[in-house]
């Protein structure tokens, strides 16, 4: 995704004369304008800026842009909430930021964090939220502080855990959790708290690799967090490992695989799809731009813009 940026009226005036026939009409009074009545306050002129850069990026690429709601930019004093906005219903992946460093360094397998996956949800009875630990990665803030799949946070500096403050679990610099205890009676609070510090850390997400034994078949196991092309070479590694363990079924877990670059996705289903199919150079990917963009690559015969081939140059 491009790199984004941080960051009607009308007035009503309604006059209501109340008169009797017989009554005198009374002395006029000075108007005192309604709260309804005052004007919207604008959005200082930056803020304005960055929504029009917003408006002007999603009107030119956006695949729904068709269908941007008219929204006047010289009120909206939150850029990120103006973008929301803006998205279509059927949008569950376009997100916007103002560190782009941060954004890029993430693509690299490289941020600053706590180096735990979580799930979140959310207790019937009070409506509170709740983290349950996906997978933590070795080496991290969170395998150090003893975190492990399956352990649910429920309380985060002995408060609870609601849609104003989830989001430090994750992007916090420094944390302390409490864990529930599951039992008969529901959950518990754990009363021994946990303490972490994010850290900048490098994440692999070649994570496991196994071989399982089932029924006389060597299958094996591999557990890709992300794809990210920087560890194409962890790919070359897992899928050596099985070769030389002469495996005959493979099991790839992408279940809490985000998503990522599309040339780590070229080159992991390169290294696994059938040969014949690699070397015809199939097509793997096709992009769908919106019509705009998609009839000027078309045009212009970018392919490169349209599709993704299969790649006959992986090592294993």
């Amino acid at each position: 995704m491009m790199k984004l940026i941080k960051n009607i009226f009308l007035i009503l005036l309604l006059a209501f004369a109340f008169a009797c026939k017989e009554d005198p009409i009374p002395d006029p009074m000075p108007e005192t304008p309604l709260d309804t009545e005052k004007e919207k306050e604008e959005a200082p002129k930056l803020t304005q800026d960055i929504n029009g850069f917003i408006k002007t990026a999603m009107t030119d690429i956006y695949l729904w842009y068709r269908y941007l709601p008219n929204i006047d930019i010289k009120y909206e004093m939150d850029s990120k909430a103006y973008f929301d906005k803006l998205l279509y219903d059927e949008d569950k992946w376009s997100f916007i930021t103002d560190d782009v460093k941060a954004l890029e360094s993430s693509f690299e397998g490289v941020e600053t964090s706590f180096g735990y996956s979580l799930a979140f949800g959310r207790f019937s009875n009070t409506g509170n939220i709740f983290a349950l630990v996906e997978f933590v990665y070795p080496n991290t803030p969170a395998a150090e502080a003893g975190l492990k799949r399956g352990d649910i946070i429920v309380k985060m500096s002995g408060s609870d855990i609601t849609d104003n403050n989830y989001r430090d679990l994750l992007y916090a610099s420094s944390l302390t959790i409490s864990l529930g205890i599951l039992g008969e009676g529901g959950i518990s609070v754990d009363p021994n708290s946990v303490k972490m510090t994010a850290e900048e850390l490098t994440l692999d997400p070649v994570m496991i690799t196994e071989i399982i034994e089932h029924e006389g078949t060597r299958v094996g196991y591999l557990f890709y967090a992300q794809f990210i092309s920087n560890f194409n070479t962890s790919l070359d590694t897992a899928f050596q490992f099985f070769q030389n363990e002469g495996i005959t079924d493979l099991i790839l877990d992408f279940r809490y695989n985000p998503g990522g670059g599309v040339n780590a996705a070229q080159y992991l289903c390169s290294s696994v799809a059938p040969v014949n199919v690699v070397n015809s150079n199939s097509t793997l990917v096709t992009y769908q731009w919106n019509d705009k963009y998609q009839n000027y690559w078309k045009s212009n015969r970018r392919t490169d813009q349209i599709e993704v081939d299969f790649i006959s140059n992986t090592k294993v």
